[in-house]
């Protein structure tokens, strides 16, 4: 099977890292594992030196391009600092990486990988949201301890700049960035061998549909992954941005797991949280296209068997109104898919509303066809008008 793509800190031969003696300039960072004893505990003195303060940069390793280009930082200062303007200061930095130290390593699970030393322990925070480890843990905040290490993929070549800017006083979160957005936590989960991870998407002004630095963030490298992909498809991202909430906005996902058990194994889709005015007040549907399902994460669980593989696309996710308004329409749940489309196009009707008719209209032509199958067609942006008994909704078709 060919690895999933990634993100990954480590390669897979294990041959990129060295053991590192010496003392750290301000603002490098090192990986520093304990023992795994249970219930262990560990010292550690800092008793020489001099605090820091003011301006310092890091020199950042560039590789090339950022999937090669691995650095470890640290907060160089004695207060903690903000993890959203140090992204957001640094045209070079995306998003943050964090190693929880959660899991021992072991070879128990059916695969490729040798020992369970991977991603599960690693959390993200881009300077849109953070996204807890696989392993579960907190999600990481905007705030970054004293002395706290963490990992950057420079984008370019460059240095991060630490600067006064970033501190905090311990606990207040009334200095961080204000950022008006509506996030969304999914999770996927097998019981059989305890793995899992977490994906977000979150909706403000400051994103588009596209890709967007600082916004958008790819997958990490898990033995079990859930993912979003652009509206076209394209890309594997654990965070992902989207423009203001809007019940209209559609997400395509994918799934992918390590696992080889060739009966399959039960694995579990739910949403874990949800934050912000707008996409409290609505329902967040998941459609699985391979078994033609839908399910109402705000109340349910998705269930489904899988045995190892990457499903890019399998899942879309949509969203309807809690409560519908005076103005608003029942077939505001009804959604069209994918978009764009090559040959055919599926209409969701997760609620099983009365359908009359669909119709599709060419903007550059005006004709009407009265068929779903779009393969004839040539490549333009159409109208679907979708009727009910008592309603009407129209819908945007991008033909590739």
């Amino acid at each position: 099977m060919p690895p999933v793509v990634s993100v990954n800190f480590h390669d897979q031969d294990s041959n990129d890292w060295t053991t590192y003696s010496g003392s750290l300039a301000p603002g490098e960072g090192s990986f520093a594992r304990p023992s795994y004893t249970s219930g262990g505990t560990y010292n550690y003195v800092y008793n020489q030196g001099t605090l820091n303060n003011g301006v310092l940069t890091y020199s950042a390793f560039f590789g090339g391009d950022r999937e090669d280009s691995p650095n470890v930082m640290s907060n160089p200062y004695p207060s903690t600092i903000d993890a959203d303007l140090l992204i957001n200061n640094n045209a070079i930095v995306d998003e943050l990486y964090f190693w929880e130290h959660d899991t021992t390593p072991n070879n128990t699970i059916p695969g490729p990988l040798n020992e369970n030393l991977n991603m599960e322990d690693i959390s993200t925070r881009n300077y849109l949201m953070g996204v807890a480890a696989a392993t579960g843990g907190g999600v990481p905040s905007n705030i970054i301890s004293t002395g706290q290490g963490f990992g950057v993929k420079a984008n370019a070549a460059g240095d991060v700049t630490f600067n006064n800017a970033l501190h905090l006083t311990t606990g207040n979160g009334t200095i961080r960035q204000s950022l008006e957005k509506d996030l969304l936590w999914i999770a996927i989960r097998e019981h059989t061998y305890g793995m899992g991870s977490s994906t977000g998407v979150g909706f403000t002004e400051g994103a588009t549909a596209g890709l967007d630095a600082g916004y958008d963030t790819m997958k990490l490298g898990t033995v079990v992954s859930l993912y979003s992909h652009l509206e076209d498809g394209s890309e594997l991202l654990g965070i992902q941005g989207r423009e203001a909430f809007d019940t209209s906005i559609t997400i395509p996902m994918g799934f992918s797991t390590l696992i080889e058990v060739d009966a399959g194994i039960p694995y579990v889709i739910n949403v874990s949280k949800v934050e912000g005015a707008n996409i409290e007040q609505a329902r967040v549907y998941l459609i699985d296209h391979l078994t033609n399902t839908s399910t109402n994460l705000s109340t349910d669980r998705y269930e489904f068997l899988s045995d190892a593989g990457t499903f890019n696309n399998r899942f879309t996710l949509q969203f309807e109104n809690k409560v519908l308004g005076t103005n608003d329409s029942v077939l505001d749940i009804v959604s069209v898919y994918p978009v764009p489309a090559k040959d055919k196009i599926v209409i969701s009707n997760p609620q099983g509303i009365p359908l009359n008719k669909a119709t599709l209209y060419d903007l550059s032509v005006g004709n009407s066809i009265n068929t779903l199958d779009i393969s004839q067609l040539s490549t333009a942006s159409y109208f679907m008008v979708i009727e009910g008994v008592d309603h009407k909704i129209t819908k945007r078709i991008i033909k590739e």
